[in-house]
């Protein structure tokens, strides 16, 4: 799922164990995923393209722009990150295909998803960024999980976990009972634009960091960076700002950006050594209806105008 840092200040440790995790979160809830066709289809369109976690946890096609999920690996896990370089550790996403967590009840798995718990007991780190997810409304939370559990089994390699001490502590930290929202009104389209724009992850992406944490005086103005193999994506300045941000944007602009990702020719745009690459998941939230990103570009445009340029969205290593 959509991958982020997200270090919260007010930490207190606990253990790794079943039982100190329980103490802390609690254990997993008795849910039994549902077989509705519409809500299955909820929970399709937020996995693929809202919430990233089938991109996240499927192979990409990282010679093609963007890094379109590759047909067939929908679930199998294997991406990997390695945090501080690796020197940190390094984790890869897991298989959420029945060949992966066939064994767990739909409760572990909602558990995983929203509070961060592992059915072993361990916390999960929030480069799965289930504090995010955890802010969801209840029914798309479960609608996520019962399309996930319609999803044909594919093998993949087994998930990897190697976290420094510090990193264990900081999952330990992080992991939390969710804490549902309330569904934004019929005719919000603020409090929708809000809800989508944080379930997204745009926030934490597009959000400088202040002592390891989202410095939300500063929300929306980009310039977080994101490491790949050939260089580095950073993240634009997407408030209201005229000439650094969308200022000059207009709404139909905006929806045309991600349009263009739902054609067969952005699939055919190479990256490489000399060509840049980006970690936004344009081909996911292409996916999303024309009323869901007008209402994000509504929210968006209700922020307040920071003048953060950011220069350039690549630097090649």
């Amino acid at each position: 799922m959509l991958a982020m840092t997200f270090l919260p200040a007010l930490l207190t440790i606990f253990s790794c164990t079943q039982s100190g995790m329980q103490k802390k979160v609690g254990p997993a809830p008795a849910f039994i995923s549902s077989t509705d066709e519409h809500f299955i289809a909820r929970g399709r369109y937020l996995a693929e393209n809202v919430t990233g976690c089938i991109s996240c946890h499927s192979k990409r096609d990282t010679e093609i722009f963007a890094g379109p999920v590759v047909a067939g690996t929908e679930g199998m896990g294997g991406q990997g990150w390695p945090l501080a370089d690796g020197n940190l550790g390094f984790l890869t996403a897991g298989n959420v295909t029945p060949a992966g967590v066939s064994g767990w009840t739909d409760g572990e798995l909602l558990h995983a998803v929203t509070a961060g718990v592992h059915r072993d007991g361990y916390a999960l780190f929030p480069v799965m960024p289930y504090p995010v997810y955890g802010k969801m409304t209840e029914s798309d939370a479960k609608a996520i999980v019962s399309y996930l559990r319609t999803l044909p089994a594919v093998e993949g390699p087994p998930a990897t976990r190697r976290l420094s001490v510090f990193m264990t502590k900081v999952a330990n930290r992080t992991a939390a009972q969710p804490t549902w929202s309330d569904p934004p009104g019929l005719n919000d389209v603020l409090a929708k634009g809000e809800y989508l724009t944080r379930t997204a992850g745009c926030t934490f992406c597009h959000t400088p960091t202040k002592d390891n944490r989202p410095d939300m005086a500063q929300a929306f103005s980009g310039g977080m960076e994101f490491k790949m193999s050939m260089g580095t994506a950073i993240a634009s300045n997407i408030t209201p700002s005229e000439g650094r941000g969308l200022g000059y944007w207009s709404e139909e602009d905006f929806l045309n950006k991600f349009r263009a990702y739902r054609t067969e020719a952005a699939r055919a745009v190479e990256a490489g050594p000399t060509a840049p690459n980006t970690v936004m998941p344009w081909f996911d939230y292409a996916g999303m209806t024309d009323a869901d990103l007008s209402a994000i570009w509504v929210y968006l445009s209700a922020q307040p105008a920071i003048d953060n340029e950011v220069a350039t969205s690549w630097r090649p290593h």
